[in-house]
């Protein structure tokens, strides 16, 4: 089962945000900046900007060509992946991979979608920085992108903590969201000065129209590069 009011590429295949989704997927697939790119970070400056419903509505269009994805959920501290897929949250998942409990075969979960897995973040921990710069992740990651053809990340925004950082560094692309109404351009440029302080590779943003989007005229916008904007 999954939350299909949240997932629109399932239940509105053709509604102008399924086809937004499906030409960022184009985007991710051709793009020469992504050849070679197979773990992708999306994450934003500022909470409430989208990034979590673009994370997982990116990994369902992906595996709707046939690619294998595996959906990661590396927000240790406000986890939603599980809900958006409706799984039940249990205590395992890939918090304690890293603290060496259990292996990556026991907290892999079938979405429902063909070609689509999903990976929880397992029990909240004071902790989540420390574990997500750990050498134990970096082999998770790399066991994960041979094990399928993309890995789409989701993680805290940019501006709160530092985990998305951390992230940015150990990832192959990011994608920032940015929600219109809900950021200030200069925090924005900051996030994504955040993640270039880390030789973070960022492939792009995606503009989020969300004061549209209660409106049913909504749509996602993928760009190639953040320019910054005078007044």
């Amino acid at each position: 089962m999954m939350n299909d009011k949240t997932l629109v590429v399932n239940h509105s295949p053709k509604s102008i945000w399924a086809e937004a989704f499906r030409a960022f997927r184009t985007k991710i697939l051709h793009s020469k900046k992504g050849s070679n790119v197979k773990s992708i970070l999306v994450t934003s400056a500022g909470a409430r900007e989208g990034k979590s419903v673009t994370v997982a509505n990116t990994a369902v269009v992906l595996a709707q060509t046939g690619k294998k994805v595996i959906l990661l959920d590396c927000d240790l501290r406000k986890p939603v992946q599980h809900e958006i897929f409706m799984k039940r949250k249990t205590n395992r998942g890939l918090t304690n991979v890293l603290n060496g409990e259990c292996s990556i075969s026991d907290i892999i979960q079938d979405t429902g979608i063909p070609n689509l897995q999903l990976i929880t973040s397992g029990s909240i921990l004071f902790n989540p920085s420390e574990l997500l710069d750990s050498d134990k992740f970096k082999e998770t990651i790399s066991s994960l992108k041979s094990q399928a053809d993309y890995i789409i990340v989701d993680s805290p925004p940019v501006l709160s903590v530092t985990d998305a950082c951390i992230l940015g560094s150990k990832v192959d692309g990011i994608i920032l969201v940015v929600g219109v109404g809900k950021v200030q351009p200069e925090m924005a440029l900051r996030a994504k000065e955040h993640m270039e302080t880390v030789n973070g590779n960022i492939l792009g943003i995606i503009i989020n129209r969300y004061e549209n989007f209660v409106e049913q005229s909504a749509y996602y916008h993928y760009c190639g590069n953040i320019e910054k904007t005078s007044n």
